[in-house]
């Protein structure tokens, strides 16, 4: 029970800063509670460096994949892929705000993206953001709330909820790929890295921010 007192205090706190980061956070917390994930956690400034170094060779691997993809005449994958990267590139920056705001330094390694078929690479691209929004961030997000990091949560949860609006759109590639061969439109949210087909409202519907924040990927 005092755990859960815990997790309401910090979600409460965390909601006026980001409440649809927050939002995922606590949904993980509850859903994770019964079963740790099976990853190697650290503290959460050690994760935070750990989810900037991944972010940002996912960005330059979906960037890798994006030209393969054009390459093949996939036309909206290859947009798609442009669009996680910039999408993974905005995550990073979250990332590694909040390690500069804990005392740390982000700095990502060097890593040569592995490029196979556009089927390959989508395959790929799901197996690593389901592994992320199922494993990788709800261990983090545990891990951010027995510290009370709201900085780290703000982090992981956003991640998390975005994480998971890629899964849809790869998982729908994939299952159709032959109808991604045609080109379509993708836009993304500056501000939280959402991506979308088509801008049917006036605002986000994950951060809230103005549509005028979106971006038509090229």
């Amino acid at each position: 029970m005092k755990k859960r007192v815990l997790i309401v205090t910090a979600g409460l706190a965390l909601s006026c800063l980001f409440p649809w980061a927050v939002q995922a956070a606590v949904t993980t917390t509850a859903q994770t509670a019964i079963t740790a994930p099976a990853v190697q956690v650290g503290t959460s400034l050690q994760n935070l460096t750990t989810t900037f170094n991944g972010e940002s060779h996912a960005q330059a691997k979906y960037l890798a994949f994006a030209k393969k993809a054009q390459s093949e005449g996939y036309l909206k994958i290859a947009k798609l892929f442009r669009a996680a990267a910039m999408s993974e590139g905005i995550q990073a920056q979250h990332h590694a705000a909040a390690v500069k705001a804990m005392g740390g330094i982000a700095k990502a390694s060097p890593e040569t993206p592995r490029v196979g078929s556009t089927r390959e690479n989508l395959e790929t691209a799901l197996k690593s953001e389901t592994y992320e929004i199922a494993t990788l961030y709800p261990a983090y997000i545990q891990k951010a709330e027995t510290e009370k990091n709201l900085k780290a949560l703000q982090a992981f949860g956003g991640a998390k909820t975005i994480e998971a609006v890629h899964v849809k759109l790869f998982a729908a590639a994939l299952s159709n790929l032959e109808a991604w061969k045609a080109t379509g439109d993708l836009y993304v949210c500056r501000v939280c890295g959402n991506v979308v087909e088509k801008l049917d409202f006036e605002y986000c519907p994950i951060c809230k921010e103005p549509i005028s924040e979106f971006v038509k990927i090229q």
